[in-house]
């Protein structure tokens, strides 16, 4: 057998262990997970409030492969009970990743747009990340975020590719509040990646090459739980954040199965005065509420 014989098998076996990987990651069932995040901190008095939520492309708990393509009602009525969670918990800032603008995939909606006509924030911004050019299945998917305060800066970045976990990226914007600057990172880092080592690491190190001279606040979609020498500990470490009860065994964000990969960082300087999940089924992950106490 010669070398380009042995090249395609081994690339077939790739693909092939990578889509049995995805299947069986997707297919997960959903756990039962026991957060106590709720019973913590709850109802201080704070400055500012701000919502991490990975919405799943409008799918709701249900695997990815289950619903390659969504009915604009099925969409709209998940988009409906996000902005009404949205309008309950009353955040100054909020940010989605997996936001898909109007194509097959997402029944024809644009996420973002349909959450801030719903909600009614004045600001927002959206990053484009991983791009479909193909006709009818033109599409896009990336991260947006609704802010009741202007932006005085805001760009989209977009890591390298990956395999087979589509291409993600992180947003920053500059926002003012009560006469205090922040500078705001959401990033959704790769799942896995058969095409690089230690991608992760690199996407982290691409956030933290990001020059910032205010109070910073980095929260999204990590694809990481905390571990001694990891990529996330590795960022809290070297832009001086800190996380809210890192270690904490009793906290989870994602029930397939149950991990806590979505997080809150926040500048040393600053203060967690309330810190909880809310778990529902209009997505696989559980959006993620901080009220931080900012200087007067």
């Amino acid at each position: 057998m010669n070398v380009k014989a042995y090249k395609k098998i081994f690339l077939l076996s790739i693909i092939l262990i990578s889509l049995g990987i995805f299947l069986y990651y997707y297919t997960y069932p959903l756990d039962t997970c026991e957060d106590i995040s709720k019973k913590i901190l709850k109802g201080q008095n704070s400055s500012l409030r701000i919502i991490t939520l990975n919405i799943h492309h409008g799918k709701g708990e249900a695997s990815f492969f289950m619903l390659p393509f969504s009915s604009r009602k099925s969409v709209m009525d998940r988009l409906s009970r996000i902005a009404a969670l949205i309008k309950e918990e009353q955040p100054d800032i909020i940010v989605f990743q997996e936001v898909d603008n109007a194509s097959i995939f997402s029944g024809n909606t644009d996420h973002l747009q349909i959450l801030q006509n719903l909600t009614g924030y004045t600001y927002s911004y959206y990053g484009n990340h991983a791009s479909i050019a193909g006709g009818l299945l033109s599409g896009s998917s990336g991260i947006g975020i609704l802010s009741k305060y202007p932006f005085t800066n805001a760009e989209s970045f977009a890591f390298p590719t990956s395999f087979p976990t589509p291409t993600k990226g992180y947003i920053s914007v500059s926002v003012n509040v009560q006469q205090n600057n922040f500078s705001i990172i959401s990033p959704h880092l790769t799942w896995i990646d058969f095409l690089h080592g230690g991608t992760k690491h690199k996407q982290i190190m691409r956030i933290a090459q990001q020059g910032v001279d205010t109070d910073l606040i980095i929260l999204g979609d990590f694809n990481q739980e905390w571990n001694t020498g990891n990529a996330l500990q590795f960022l809290v470490e070297n832009m001086s954040l800190k996380a809210f009860e890192p270690e904490s065994n009793e906290l989870f964000t994602y029930r397939r199965p149950c991990e806590r990969v979505d997080w809150i960082l926040i500048s040393s300087d600053l203060t967690f005065t309330q810190y909880y999940h809310i778990h529902n089924k209009e997505s696989d992950h559980a959006a993620v509420v901080a009220d931080i106490k900012i200087k007067p």
